[in-house]
């Protein structure tokens, strides 16, 4: 792959991988931005709608509590209330009770049973009613002619009763004013007796007995136990639960008492208007106006984690709310009671951790699970009402409200690939011609190399005019390089010539050296033999120093003998002849043994001389030998010196026997004397002896010099053995230095090759 091509290849490769990278950075951290600000405005939409509908809520509740309050107190209601718990009293005999059980048994029996699923025992119910009870339903229920769910439009039996009366005149009132604000139901309740002496709706908790009827027990109740207590202008709330007189649905009550002159006369009761309250958090089904979506909702929930207000789900789809419930596996129970009921208040269970948060008082906002197990975003809150804590929550499917940011991200994907895709291209382009750019002067150059070394010239050189860049420089050096490269191969050539003639001369050094060594080797095995004949004839003059030391003690034994002698010739003077003429033959056999020591002494002073001589050409080789003859030269000059003082001994011992010869002829001559001198025997006798004594001296003199010679020829031998293995190991020495100077010639050789082998492959290039 060329040059360019790997350029364009590669600042492609590198920008279009950096560009995706960038695309998909930019991508996520935009995806991340988009959802972090979505999330941020879905959660001040959502606790927007929440705060909104809480203080709606608070407002609402308020605006009902101000409405008891103010209906409690005004001198109508306390009218009717003591209209009403009079004329309670006062009933007659119930003459048939047939109508009134067959209301409880078809009427509200059968639609219970269609609402719940189940008969309740509506026979009990009746059997729990005291008789004014039974008396007013009587009246007021079975014989009202108009239709179950509509018994509030009778206002009067027109029986002349005084509680007809009191109906007909109050009755319009709180019909009218349940039906403009929508309550459920309003109840007046004798404080003392605890029953019901008046309903809009006339319900089967119609003039019962909240202290002890069938409903005592019921949210209705125990709102009444907790207001007749309860000072003017404060309230009781019961929360929302099942209650049997209407079908078991949900119901809330909300009561104060009705007071004047300090007397609790009654107690003033509304059943919660379940409509409104569904419309406030429905926002009247309208939720997509709202800003609510396809999924958004607002609803309470109670410290019994049931709701309090209906599922938009359920309105508006109830098949698929079942279904999604039945998926989220809720008890089936709840299922069809739901489905029965048409309603969620009071039966489905939300037990989330943003209602369990809200219950304990606090406010957020959270992806969650709901009710249905799916994945909402929640803003969650906890509202007050009348001492009741519930937790009111405004939430959005996550996939609803985060379908935008699937949205961006698209299309911000599709224009970062377009971006990508078209950067990408513009980054071809750019890298083509980068890739020109660049290329062109290193293809040059590279063509420039390859014709270099092609052609093996060193005289060629790059352009180096109107190129400034780095390819500019490498140019510059590139000609610098081949410029040393061409002096370097010049100088190197004349070193390879020097170094040829080097080796030629040094090849006939360490010829002539080899030979000069082979001499050497030579000399040596001379001085070797001529060392080993110097020792034999140094083990010569150690014998001939022995005899002549055995010669000397013979001596020494003549003389002591003619010392005997000459006094025996003391003694007796008639022997003198005899022991002259042995005298003349001892004298004799003397001279003849001293010409015989001479001659052994010309011997040894030969020897010595020539002992001499070879030391000091042993000391002269020695010194040739450098180091190695250092230990030859001590022992050839301890050599030299003992032949030096052999020779200082051998004159010595010539001149005592020439002395000694002497002697003998002037002994010979005396004795010749003494024949005719006879007569001065004596005396030439004390001159003999003393002579004799002399001799002797000499004589002993002359052994012990013979036995210095001995030793110092045992020496010499010594000596020269030990000069004559010396010799033999510089022998051997040389040997091998000549086997290494051959060695080294060879080498010599071979580098004298190398070098003209260098000197060919330099003429392969044309240098200046």
């Amino acid at each position: 792959m060329s040059i360019k091509l790997k350029l364009i290849v590669s600042v492609s490769a590198l920008v279009t991988v950096v560009l995706i990278i960038l695309s998909i950075s930019v991508g996520i951290i935009t995806q991340k931005d988009v959802a972090s600000t979505l999330t941020m405005q879905i959660q001040h939409r959502l606790v927007g709608l929440r705060d909104a509908k809480k203080e709606q809520l608070t407002a609402y509740f308020d605006f009902i509590n101000g409405q008891l309050l103010t209906l409690a107190q005004s001198e109508a209601t306390r009218d009717a209330a003591v209209r009403f718990t009079s004329a309670f009293k006062h009933t007659g005999e119930l003459p048939d009770e047939r109508a009134l059980e067959r209301y409880y048994r078809e009427e509200f029996g059968q639609i219970f049973e269609r609402r719940n699923g189940t008969p309740t025992d509506t026979l009990s119910l009746l059997d729990a009613l005291d008789a004014p009870a039974r008396y007013w339903q009587d009246k007021y229920i079975a014989q009202n002619t108009h239709p179950l769910g509509s018994k509030n439009a009778l206002n009067s039996l027109h029986d002349g009763s005084e509680y007809d009366s009191a109906h007909r005149l109050h009755h319009p009132f709180f019909n009218t004013f349940l039906a403009q604000f929508g309550y459920y139901d309003i109840f007046i309740v004798d404080a003392q007796s605890g029953h019901v002496v008046y309903s809009v709706f006339k319900e089967l908790d119609y003039a019962t007995s909240l202290l002890r009827g069938p409903y005592a027990q019921s949210g209705l109740g125990a709102v009444f136990r907790a207001a007749r207590t309860l000072p003017e202008g404060e309230v009781a709330f019961a929360d929302f639960e099942p209650y049997s007189p209407s079908y078991n649905a949900a119901a809330s009550f909300i009561a104060t008492p009705i007071v004047r002159n300090s007397e609790t006369l009654a107690v003033l009761v509304f059943q919660m208007p379940i409509d409104r309250l569904n419309d406030i958090l429905t926002y009247q089904q309208n939720w997509r106006a709202r800003g609510l979506g396809e999924s958004g909702e607002t609803y309470l929930v109670g410290s019994d984690f049931k709701m309090r207000s209906m599922s938009r789900f359920l309105l508006e789809d109830k098949a698929s709310y079942l279904q999604v419930l039945e998926q989220a596996r809720v008890d089936p129970a709840v299922i069809a009671a739901i489905d029965r009921f048409d309603t969620s208040v009071g039966l489905q269970t939300v037990r989330t951790q943003a209602v369990e948060a809200a219950l304990s008082g606090q406010s957020g906002f959270a992806i969650i699970q709901d009710y249905r197990n799916v994945a909402v975003a929640s803003a969650y809150t906890d509202v007050e009402i009348n001492g009741k804590t519930w937790a009111l929550m405004s939430e959005l499917d996550q996939s609803e409200a985060f379908a935008d940011v699937a949205e961006i991200t698209k299309q911000i994907t599709t224009v970062a690939i377009v971006i990508t895709v078209v950067l990408i291209i513009i980054a071809l382009i750019i890298a083509w011609a980068m890739g020109n750019v660049i290329a062109t002067p290193i293809q040059r150059m590279s063509h420039f190399i390859n014709q270099v070394a092609t052609s093996l010239d060193l005289t060629l050189r790059f352009d180096e005019s109107g190129n400034q860049d780095e390819l500019g420089q490498v140019e510059r050096a590139l000609n610098s390089m081949f410029e040393t490269f061409s002096d370097t191969l010049n100088q190197v050539n004349a070193n390879a010539e020097t170094l040829s003639n080097q080796m030629a001369q040094l090849q006939s050094n360490f010829t002539e050296l080899t030979n000069k060594s082979d001499n050497q080797t030579d000399l040596t095995v001379h001085i070797a033999a001529a060392m080993e004949q110097m020792a034999a004839t140094s083990e010569d003059v150690a014998k001939n120093a022995q005899y002549t030391s055995e010669a000397s003690h013979d001596a020494v034994s003549a003389s002591r003998q003619g010392k005997s002698n000459v006094d025996k010739n003391m003694q007796s003077s008639r022997s003198l002849e005899q022991a002259m003429e042995l005298t003349m033959q001892q004298m004799s056999s003397l001279q003849e043994q001293s010409n015989n020591i001479s001659q052994v002494l010309e011997v040894i002073q030969t020897i010595a001389e020539q002992t001499n001589l070879l030391a000091l050409n042993a000391a002269i080789e020695a010194a040739r030998a450098g180091e190695q003859g250092r230990g030859f030269s001590v022992v050839a000059d301890e050599v030299r010196s003992l032949a030096q003082r052999t020779q200082q001994s051998t004159e010595e011992i010539n001149r005592m026997i020439q002395s000694l010869q002497s002697g003998a002829a002037s002994a010979m001559s005396a004795i010749h004397e003494a024949h005719a001198l006879t007569e001065n025997n004596l005396s030439s006798t004390d001159c003999t002896r003393d002579s004799l004594q002399q001799i002797n001296d000499q004589i002993c003199k002359i052994e012990a010099f013979n036995e210095q010679m001995a030793t110092a020829a045992t020496e010499q031998s010594a000596v020269a053995k030990d000069v004559t293995q010396q010799i033999s190991d510089i022998t051997t020495l040389a040997q091998a230095n000549c086997v290494i100077l051959t060695e080294v010639n060879s080498m010599a050789s071979a580098a004298d090759e190398d070098a003209l082998l260098l000197k060919q492959q330099i003429s392969k290039f044309h240098l200046e």
